[in-house]
């Protein structure tokens, strides 16, 4: 089996225009037939086997402040993708034209076909010439992106597609390119350096006896039925989780992180992906989720994998609050040579399963 698990030493939006809704429904159909036309120009099909380039990631700035780091691609047909990251480590897809003049605020749906998936989006203009997609999970979409090559975008009745030309590629120089400017990449002294375990997590056997309770609790709910840890007992004992346990291929760890690491459940997700990202020693993929509701306050959640000639290991990660103080942290992990889109499909279900669970469970 594939193993990565090692210790590691480092040296040391633009606000909307609010309209009224008279004038949201006009800009609304004025953006249909403005899109509608400026997709028309040129609108050929074109060949996959057309020489297409991402530029190279560059930092986003304001005010010499480093906000995050994007990469563009121009498809045949004259209009921009652009993939962003957050210095947040949050993503987002913009696209844009020069032909385009939208009202600024304007909204209208666009249409995304990425691999299998259909997802219907809403766009607001926050350029005359670029809308911004509100991706209604952006973590889970660019996932999906880094394992196609292609995209297509339906305004209306017309569309345009982007061969993506490498972009699994893109994805990784991007995520560099936020952590080389990345403030949490400062990480604080007595952080966990191991992929997938908390980057800081209390230690004992009453959290450790807390864990296993509420770890069972989920598994109950979920319906999920562990089994023994077999192969992957040796990664177990090397990240030390307060608990662990396996379902199917992965490895279900569950740790208890003191109040006093981080403010917040989006700062533990952030150190967690920026330590991973530091660690990677191949190509990697990492971001967040928007933070979550739950019952006891915000919780966040967020991915890494990390890609190497001969496997690899993807993490899913949950922080949600902990009544005594803290948080719990959940890491789903998958470490072997068949880390491919089926595996990740399979991981993201035991991801949902295990959430909802633990949102239940907790919320009693």
């Amino acid at each position: 089996m594939f193993s990565w698990v090692t210790s590691f030493k480092f040296k040391r939006p633009a606000r909307l225009v609010r309209l009224r809704r008279s004038e949201r429904s006009r800009c609304g159909r004025l953006t249909r037939i403005s899109l509608a036309a400026a997709l028309a120009v040129g609108n050929a099909e074109f060949a996959f086997g057309q020489n297409l380039h991402w530029t190279t990631p560059s930092p986003i700035k304001r005010d010499k402040q480093i906000l995050g780091c994007s990469a563009h691609l121009v498809n045949p047909d004259g209009m921009t993708l652009s993939y962003v990251l957050d210095d947040k480590y949050i993503w987002r897809l913009d696209l844009s034209n020069p032909e385009w003049k939208f009202a600024r605020g304007a909204t209208f749906n666009v249409g995304l076909r990425i691999g299998n998936q259909y997802l219907v989006q809403v766009a607001d203009a926050v350029a005359p010439g670029t809308v911004r997609v509100s991706l209604q999970d952006s973590l889970t979409t660019f996932l999906a992106l880094s394992w196609t090559w292609r995209i297509d975008l339906t305004a209306g009745a017309v569309q345009t597609r982007f061969p993506l030309a490498f972009g699994d590629r893109v994805l990784n120089d991007i995520v560099r390119c936020v952590s080389r400017y990345d403030a949490g990449s400062s990480l604080k002294r007595g952080m966990n350096f191991s992929l997938g375990t908390a980057p800081w997590q209390e230690q004992g056997q009453a959290v450790d006896s807390e864990a296993s309770s509420l770890s069972a609790k989920v598994a109950s709910f979920a319906g999920l039925t562990p089994t023994p840890l077999g192969d992957l007992s040796e990664l177990a004992k090397q990240l030390k989780p307060n608990v662990a346990s396996r379902v199917g291929a992965f490895l279900v760890m569950m740790s208890v992180v003191p109040s006093d690491g981080a403010s917040n459940p989006e700062k533990v997700a952030h150190a967690a992906i920026a330590r991973d990202v530091k660690a990677c020693r191949g190509a990697v993929f990492a971001g967040l989720s928007s933070l979550q509701k739950t019952s006891l306050g915000p919780a966040a959640r967020a991915y890494s994998n990390c890609r190497l000639p001969n496997g690899g290991i993807s993490v899913r990660y949950a922080i949600v609050p902990r009544k005594a103080g803290g948080y719990y942290m959940t890491s789903i992990i998958f470490n072997g040579p068949e880390l491919v889109e089926t595996t990740e499909q399979s991981g993201s279900v035991l991801d949902q399963q295990v959430w909802t669970a633990m949102s239940s469970v907790l919320a009693k």
